[in-house]
């Protein structure tokens, strides 16, 4: 199964950049991974933050096929413990779904009908800016598919 992390806008810190091109060496190894970078949606001076979500979803929605898993990184999503989200990881392998997307929304999140249409799931209740989190969900799936594969990364 392919895994995809789809993001709004572009990760512009070095020290992230790198981070991320280790993550997707290290999960070479148990799965096929694509960061999938949409540009922002430009907003004027006044704006409506209800159309820049809904413009933002639908950018995200184009990227997702009929036979493809979204999941939705949400601060008000599921919060897992790590072999609870290689769990989460696994059952979704299992559908037989072509493809396991996550998204993370831009900075005023996702509208209320995505909300409720897909699952979602929370990193933590701490804000983290939208670079950093790419990382750390990067991490995350890796050490997911640690678990499920019984490598040695991961310690209880």
């Amino acid at each position: 199964m392919k895994v995809k992390l789809i993001v709004i806008g572009k990760t512009k810190e070095k020290s992230i950049l790198q981070g991320i091109e280790e993550y997707k060496k290290k999960l070479s190894y148990f799965c096929k991974f694509d960061l999938i970078e949409i540009p922002g949606v430009k907003k004027g001076k006044t704006f409506d933050v209800a159309v820049l979500q809904a413009q933002e979803a639908e950018l995200i929605l184009k990227q997702v096929g009929d036979n493809d898993t979204l999941v939705l990184l949400d601060e008000n999503g599921k919060q897992m413990a790590s072999r609870d989200f290689a769990s989460f990881v696994e059952r979704q392998q299992q559908t037989g779904a072509k493809s396991l997307i996550f998204a993370v929304g831009g900075a005023f999140g996702f509208p209320e009908d995505l909300k409720t249409k897909y699952k979602s799931v929370s990193l933590s209740k701490m804000t983290f800016s939208h670079q950093l989190v790419r990382l750390i969900f990067m991490e995350q799936i890796y050490r997911a598919y640690t678990i499920i594969s019984n490598f040695p990364y991961h310690n209880d």
